[in-house]
């Protein structure tokens, strides 16, 4: 009875041992499991995210030739508009028909067609830095990521090419490109001397309703121009350079303040400030300003 007994001791004990080994590897499956499945969708996650920065980098690829040559394709787009004589406007910018049929890989600097408006601009610029491989590569991460359309149907990549270009000119173009000849009016180039900045910020104030008066060359205690308006008046120098405006200029206004008796002491740059002249012109009350905001200038004074 005893020898019985302890035998079913045993083999309950041996039961329980084997369940115990079930369970245990039982857990070691599931976590395994669970580990390869969330090493998966880290792995999906990683793969979406290659994609969406292949089609982001396609997009921004346009993006950055679109605004590196924004002035120039705004404008030529501007003059390709033309008027009948009964009103009917056209724009030959875009050879739609063209544009649809190219064959990329075809497509190069001895190609025929393509030697007007944006069709030009495409094959002689974006396709110049993009191969037509690397180019619909994109594309097609661009249109799975984003699932783009036009008019309710899956759009086509020479739609978006175009429509990013309009974007940019909807955004920005028409107010910066305004205001880039607002710039040149008052005599803004890129070559200008020294004494042709002081004229263009001269000109800049007097649009904007100052009264200017430029200072003499020698011994203009630090002042190029002074601009009167209400009863403010400002001691102005201007500096085009290449690199920050430093402290000097800080301090050579200061005095000329308080030689010409202003009411205000402003520094002119096209180039910035360095660190120490932004310190010490917080510090001493001198506004430092770019010749982008002249304009508003009065906007800084109070």
């Amino acid at each position: 009875m005893n020898f019985f007994k302890k035998l079913n001791e045993k083999r309950k004990e041996r039961n329980l041992e084997i369940e115990e080994k079930n369970k245990e590897l039982l857990i070691k499956r599931e976590e395994r499991l669970k580990e390869e499945a969330l090493k998966r969708k880290e792995r999906e996650k990683e793969i979406e995210n290659e994609k969406k920065e292949k089609a982001d980098n396609w997009k921004d690829f346009l993006l950055s030739r679109y605004r590196e040559h924004r002035f120039v394709l705004y404008e030529e787009y501007v003059n390709s508009s033309s008027v009948d004589q009964y009103g009917n406007e056209d724009n030959d910018f875009f050879d739609q028909e063209e544009l649809l049929e190219v064959n990329l890989y075809d497509l190069n600097e001895y190609s025929r067609g393509f030697n007007s408006g944006y069709n030009y601009f495409f094959k002689s610029v974006i396709m110049r830095d993009m191969s037509a491989s690397e180019f619909m590569a994109g594309w097609y991460s661009y249109q799975r990521i984003y699932n783009p359309k036009s008019d309710g149907e899956d759009a086509v990549w020479q739609w978006i090419v175009v429509k990013l270009l309009f974007d940019v000119f909807q955004e920005t173009i028409p107010e910066v490109y305004e205001k880039e000849e607002q710039r040149v009016n008052a005599g803004f180039s890129e070559d200008m001397s020294g004494e042709d900045y002081e004229v263009y910020c001269g000109n800049i104030l007097e649009i904007a309703g100052w009264v200017v008066e430029q200072t003499s060359k020698t011994n203009d205690q630090g002042v190029d121009l002074i601009g009167a308006i209400d009863d403010l008046k400002v001691c102005i120098q201007c500096k085009r350079y290449t690199n920050p405006v430093g402290n000097k200029a800080v301090q050579e206004i200061i005095a000329g303040q308080q030689f010409y008796g202003g009411t205000h002491a402003v520094v002119v740059s096209n180039a910035g400030f360095t660190k120490s002249a932004q310190t010490l012109a917080s510090k001493t009350g001198v506004i430092l300003i770019s010749d982008e905001e002249l304009e508003n200038l009065e906007d800084y004074l109070y």
